[in-house]
C-alpha cells in the first residue's frame, strides 16, 4: 500500500487512536488463534493488525499498517470471512459469520464491528476472527463427558444394587448391550491360581455356550488385553491374528468387530469386558470411551461383590467356627456327661471341681457329694498316671478300676482330669475265660485218653464176642465172658461220662431206664458234692423209658449237682428224684412256661436246700456267662450247657426257687412210648445182616486193625487190611477185584482218613467210605470231616458194625435196623 493512499485515509475519531487500536489488536492474541485487524472508516485501510493476522496475511505489522486490504477481499483471500467486511461497510452494522477452512481445516468465528465516532458516523471497523476448533472440541468433549456421566449415573445404581457377583455380572452385560447396542458381550475374570481367563457371564451369544470357557494366559483378544493391560478395538476379526475363531465355531454367532477393555481393581487387571458385533469397523472412540467408563464402574462393582463374598465367607466361617466351638463344647459336655467312665476334675490339693454322673454310680454317692468332697486317691494326681486302683464304692463295695490322669485347666486354674473305668466285670469275665480254657484243656486231655480207652475197649469187646460165640450156652466160661463184656461196656460208659464232663461227647441216643442209670451215677456224684452234703435219690416205680444219650444226661445231672453244691456252702441236702408226668391241654400255664406241647414226659428233679434265687436271677439263669458266684468260682456256662442238652433231646427245663427256700430244677424228657418199644423189640429180633462184598480196613494200631478185620470178616465180607493210608493206596492199585467199602480210622500218622478218602474218591468216585474213630465230634470237626459223613464211634459191637456196613452198601438204612 502506497504512502499516498495512507495520507488520504481519514483519521480515527471518537477517541479511537492508532496506538490504542494497536494495543487492542496485540492484547487480542490469546491461546487459540485470534485474528484482529483495525480498519479505518473506509473499511479498506489497515490501521493495525494482530500478530496472528500478520502470520495469516504473510507480512509483518509495520508493512501492513496504512495499506488497503482490497487485495485481501479476493476470492482466495487467506483472511477468513473477509466478505463480512464488505457487508459491514455497506450496512454500517456488525456482521458475524462462521467459516470452515476446507474439509479438515479450522473453524473460524468472524465478527466485523463498526466503531462510531463523535458524530455517530462510523470512525473505524474492528475485524475479529477466532479459531473455534479447540473450543468446539472442548465443547464436544464436555458434551460427551456429560453424556457419559449421565449414562454412567444411570448405570451405576443398577451395578451397585446387588452384591451377588453373578447378578452384578449379568447387570454389567445388560448395561453394555443397552448403552453400546451390540450383538453380544461377555465378562472374563482371571483365575488367580491358574492364570487362566474364565468366561463368567455372556449375553447375546447363541446358546450362551462360551460361559465357563477357559482361555490360557495370553490366548485370544481377552488374553491379549490382560497381558498388555490396554484396551483393544478389532475392526475386522478376519484380519486379526489374536482373534479366537472358536467363538464362531462353537456358538454359530458371526463376530466381525470386537472391543475389549481391561477391568482394573487397585491398579491390577482382574478381567476383561468384551463386546462383539457382526459388522466390521463397528466401534469408534466414543464407544471405547464409554466402554472404559463402564468397565471402571463394573470393576468397582465386581470388587465390591468379591469383597462382600469374602466378608460373607469370613463371617460364615467365623460363625461356623463359633458354632463348631459351641458344638464342640456341648459335645464335650455330652461325652463327659454320658461317658460310662467316671470322670473327675481335681485340683492339685485334691479338691474335686467336677464329677460326671458315671462317677456318681461308680462311687455310690451323689455328684454334689463328690464335688464337695476330696479325692481319696492322691497317688493318681500326676500327669501320665495309668494304673489299676481298687476303690471302695458306698453301695457296691470293692471295685477294681483303671485310672488314667492328664493335666488340664479348669476355670483358669491348673488341675487334673482323672478317668476312672470300672473293670471289675472284665476281670471276672477274664477269670471265667481262663476257667473255660482250663476246662477246654481238661476236655482235650479227656478226649485223648478216651480215644486210647476206646481202642483198648474195641479189642476187648471184639475178642470177648468171638470167644463167647465159640463157647457152649450155660457154661461157666460163657458166664465169665458175659461178665467181661458187661465190665467192658461199663468201662465204655465211664469213658462217655468222662467226655460228658468235658462236653465233648457225640450224641448217641439209646433207650435208657433212668432210675438204673442215675443209680450208677451216684458214686461219681458223691465225689463231686463232698462229704458235708447229703445225697438222696427217690426213683419212681414203673418209671417210663427215655431215649437219650446217657453221657449227655450224666452231664446234665452233674452240672445241676455242682450248681446245687455251690448253693450250699455250709452243707445241706441234694435230692434227686424221677417221676412220670403228663402235660395236658388243661394245664396251659405249664405248657406256656415250658414252651412244650402236651404229652408224656419223664421228669428228673434235682433239688437243694441252698439260698435260692431272686426273680431277677431266675430270669437270667440260663444265659451264657451269667453267674452269681464269687470271682474265679464259676464260668457261667454250666446251666446254659444244661439247657442246650435238654433242648437237643426235645425236652424242657423248669426252675422252682425262692430266696432262702432252695432251688429245684425239673428236666422234662419225652417218654419212650410202648409203640417205640415195640419197634425196638422188632428190630432186635431181626437177624444181623451179612454180606459178601469187599471191604478195606485201614487202621494204624495193629491190634485194633486185626480185631476190626476179624469182626468184618465174620459177617461174610472179604477183608483187605492196610496199616496206613499209603499202603491202602498201593493195595487199591494192585488188587484186581473192586473194593466196595473203605472202612478207615480218622486220626492216623502222616495222611489221615479224611485225606485218604478224598484221594480214593478222586480215582474211585463210586466207592463208599465209612469212618471209625474213638475221638469226639468236636475233635474231628477240625479235620475237615463233612458233617454228613458216616461215622462209627469206637468201641462198637458186632451188631452195630454189621448194620452200619449194610446201610452204607445198600445206600439206605435197613427198615429193621435196631
Amino acid at each position: 500500500m502506497s504512502t499516498e493512499k495512507q495520507q488520504q485515509a481519514p483519521a480515527i475519531q471518537a477517541g479511537v487512536t492508532v496506538p490504542k487500536a494497536r494495543d487492542c489488536a496485540n492484547e487480542a492474541v490469546q491461546p487459540g488463534r485470534q485474528l484482529v485487524v483495525h480498519l479505518a472508516a473506509d473499511g479498506l485501510t489497515v490501521r493495525c493488525a494482530s500478530r496472528d493476522a500478520c502470520d495469516v496475511l504473510g507480512c509483518d505489522a509495520a508493512a501492513l499498517c496504512g495499506q488497503t486490504i482490497g487485495d485481501l477481499l479476493a476470492e482466495n483471500s487467506p483472511l477468513p470471512g473477509a466478505s463480512a467486511i464488505l457487508r459491514a461497510r455497506e450496512t454500517g452494522e456488525m456482521q458475524t459469520l462462521v467459516e470452515v477452512d476446507g474439509c479438515d481445516g479450522p473453524e473460524w468465528c468472524v465478527t466485523v464491528e463498526p466503531v462510531p465516532g463523535e458524530s455517530e458516523a462510523v470512525a473505524a471497523f474492528i475485524y475479529t476472527a477466532r479459531d473455534m476448533t479447540a473450543a468446539r472440541a472442548a465443547e464436544e468433549e464436555l458434551i460427551r463427558t456429560r453424556r457419559e456421566l449421565t449414562i454412567l449415573n444411570q448405570a451405576y445404581p443398577a451395578l451397585s444394587a446387588s452384591l451377588d457377583l453373578d447378578h452384578v455380572l449379568i447387570t454389567i452385560l445388560d448395561e453394555a448391550q443397552r448403552l453400546i447396542q451390540v450383538v453380544g458381550c461377555s465378562v472374563w475374570l482371571q483365575d488367580v491360581e491358574t492364570g487362566e481367563l474364565v468366561c463368567r457371564q455372556a449375553a447375546g451369544v447363541k446358546n450362551n455356550v462360551i460361559r465357563d470357557w477357559r482361555l490360557a494366559p495370553g490366548q485370544g483378544i481377552a488374553g491379549w488385553v490382560v497381558r498388555k493391560g490396554e484396551p483393544v478395538v478389532v475392526p475386522d476379526t478376519l484380519t486379526d491374528e489374536h482373534y479366537f475363531q472358536g467363538v464362531d465355531n462353537q456358538t454359530g454367532t458371526p463376530v466381525r468387530s470386537i472391543m475389549a477393555v481391561p477391568l482394573r481393581a487397585k491398579h491390577e487387571v482382574i478381567g476383561v469386558l468384551q463386546v462383539v458385533d457382526s459388522e466390521t469397523d463397528r466401534f469408534g472412540q466414543d464407544d471405547l470411551a464409554l466402554a472404559q467408563s463402564l468397565a471402571g464402574c463394573a470393576a468397582v462393582a465386581i470388587e465390591n461383590a468379591r469383597l462382600h463374598r469374602r466378608a460373607e465367607l469370613e463371617i460364615s466361617e467365623r460363625r461356623r467356627s463359633q458354632e463348631d466351638l459351641a458344638s464342640s463344647r456341648e459335645s464335650f459336655r455330652n461325652v463327659v456327661s454320658n461317658n460310662s467312665d467316671g470322670i473327675l476334675v481335681v485340683s492339685p490339693d485334691g479338691e474335686v471341681r467336677y464329677a460326671n454322673p458315671a462317677a456318681e454310680a461308680l462311687f455310690g454317692c451323689s455328684v454334689e457329694a463328690l464335688r464337695d468332697g476330696r479325692f481319696k486317691y492322691p497317688v493318681a494326681l500326676r500327669a501320665g498316671f495309668a494304673r489299676e486302683v481298687d476303690i471302695e464304692s458306698v453301695d457296691r463295695g470293692r471295685r477294681i478300676t483303671e485310672m488314667r490322669t492328664v493335666e488340664t485347666g479348669w476355670e483358669g486354674e491348673k488341675g487334673f482330669m482323672v478317668a476312672i473305668r470300672d473293670i471289675t466285670d472284665n476281670r471276672e469275665v477274664e477269670e471265667q475265660l481262663r476257667q473255660s480254657q482250663k476246662m477246654e484243656a481238661i476236655g482235650k486231655l479227656a478226649g485223648g485218653v478216651a480215644h486210647d480207652f476206646n481202642n483198648l475197649l474195641m479189642v476187648i469187646l471184639t475178642s470177648a464176642e468171638f470167644v463167647k460165640e465159640e463157647l457152649e450156652e450155660g457154661t461157666t466160661a460163657q458166664a465169665d465172658i458175659n461178665d467181661l463184656l458187661t465190665a467192658a461196656m461199663r468201662a465204655a460208659n465211664l469213658t462217655r461220662q468222662l467226655l460228658a464232663f468235658s462236653r465233648q461227647q457225640a450224641l448217641e441216643p439209646r433207650v435208657v431206664e433212668l432210675n438204673e442209670h442215675i443209680g450208677h451215677t451216684q458214686k461219681m456224684l458223691r465225689r463231686i458234692i463232698g462229704e458235708d452234703i447229703e445225697l438222696s435219690f427217690d426213683g419212681a416205680s414203673e418209671l417210663g423209658l427215655v431215649k437219650v444219650d446217657p453221657g449227655q444226661i450224666d452231664q446234665v445231672i452233674m452240672n445241676l449237682a455242682v450248681n446245687a453244691r455251690d448253693a450250699m456252702p455250709r452243707g445241706g441236702i441234694l435230692s434227686l428224684s424221677t417221676c412220670n408226668e403228663q402235660v395236658k391241654l388243661s394245664d396251659p400255664s405249664l405248657i406256656e412256661e415250658l414252651g412244650s406241647a402236651f404229652g408224656e414226659y419223664v421228669v428228673i428233679s434235682v433239688g437243694d436246700t441252698g439260698h435260692g434265687m431272686s426273680d431277677e436271677v431266675k430270669s437270667r439263669v440260663f444265659e451264657p456267662f451269667f453267674t452269681t458266684k464269687e470271682r474265679g468260682r464259676g464260668t457261667g456256662l454250666g446251666l446254659s450247657t444244661v439247657y442246650g442238652i435238654v433242648r437237643q433231646h426235645e425236652g424242657y427245663i423248669r426252675v422252682e426257687t425262692a430266696v432262702g427256700q432252695g432251688t429245684t430244677f425239673k428236666v422234662y424228657v419225652p417218654r419212650f412210648t410202648d409203640e417205640d418199644q415195640a419197634a425196638e423189640d422188632d428190630a432186635a429180633k431181626v437177624e444181623v445182616p451179612h454180606g459178601t462184598e469187599t471191604v478195606m480196613v485201614v487202621e494204624d494200631e495193629e491190634s485194633v486193625r486185626r480185631m476190626m478185620a476179624k469182626l468184618v470178616g465174620s459177617l461174610g465180607y472179604k477183608v483187605i487190611q492196610a496199616p496206613s493210608a499209603a499202603t491202602a493206596l498201593e493195595l487199591l492199585e494192585q488188587t484186581g477185584d473192586p473194593i466196595d467199602l473203605l472202612l478207615t480210622d480218622v486220626v492216623m500218622p502222616d495222611v489221615d482218613g479224611v485225606a485218604l478218602a478224598d484221594q480214593v474218591r478222586a480215582v474211585y468216585p463210586e466207592m463208599k467210605v465209612l469212618f471209625a474213630s474213638g475221638y469226639t465230634n468236636d475233635q474231628l470237626s477240625g479235620r475237615g470231616l463233612d458233617e454228613n459223613a458216616a461215622i462209627l464211634m469206637k468201641p462198637f459191637t458186632r451188631d452195630r458194625v454189621a448194620w452200619k456196613i449194610r446201610e452204607m452198601l445198600d445206600g439206605a438204612p435197613p427198615a429193621a435196623q435196631p
